[in-house]
């Protein structure tokens, strides 16, 4: 096997493994941030899928949140899981998506730390903002598929529940990115990790 087909095949192994990770942490790790809303719980699944979208490119990403959504719904079938798993997948491709693809703009071998904050910054903000109207669909569905669940109005679900969750969501995930990526991005390439001096801004 040449190096021309042992580099995708070492690249689809490591999103094969990303996605498990991201399984497993998204089924596992659970974590309610909001007292008045304990359904919203948080998992760090889409740390994973942004540490490769920065090492080997957005679409690598991508992939992960995709393989590791339809892994948990086919582990999780229950009738409001086909309304939440389309939205969280959406939000995961609007943050890994948009955070990857800021961040390689230059399409550097090497990303700089601050592009990656960067590229974390704008997808954070681009997946609170998919959020809001998203989640009005999400209310009207609930409604009216599961109206025993909603036991509140739109305008407290989306302003004390869904905005605050996100943002905290998205803040935490971009904090624990920025502080591992480079740390993990050497191993997943496969080379010595960069020297200090050469790890950019």
């Amino acid at each position: 096997m040449g190096p021309r087909e042992a580099a995708p095949l070492g690249d689809l192994m490591k999103i094969a493994m990303m996605s498990a990770l991201s399984l497993l942490l998204m089924e596992f790790v659970r974590v309610p941030l909001l007292p008045t809303a304990p359904f919203l719980t948080y998992d760090f699944s889409e740390v994973p899928a942004l540490i490769l979208a920065f090492t080997l490119g957005p679409a690598a990403g991508l992939a992960v949140v995709v393989i590791k959504n339809l892994l948990f719904l086919l582990l999780n079938l229950a009738p409001w899981e086909l309304i939440g798993i389309p939205v969280n997948t959406l939000a995961g491709i609007a943050l890994v998506g948009i955070a990857s693809s800021v961040g390689n703009l230059r399409r550097q071998p090497h990303l700089e730390n601050t592009q990656v904050w960067r590229g974390l910054l704008w997808g954070s903000g681009a997946m609170v903002l998919l959020m809001l109207p998203l989640n009005v669909l999400v209310y009207w569905l609930m409604s009216k598929f599961f109206s025993a669940m909603v036991p509140f109005d739109l305008g407290a679900y989306l302003v004390a529940m869904i905005l605050p969750f996100n943002i905290i969501k998205s803040l935490t995930t971009s904090l624990v990115v920025g502080l591992l990526w480079r740390r993990l991005a050497w191993n997943l390439r496969g080379q010595a990790p960069l020297a200090a001096g050469a790890a950019g801004g």
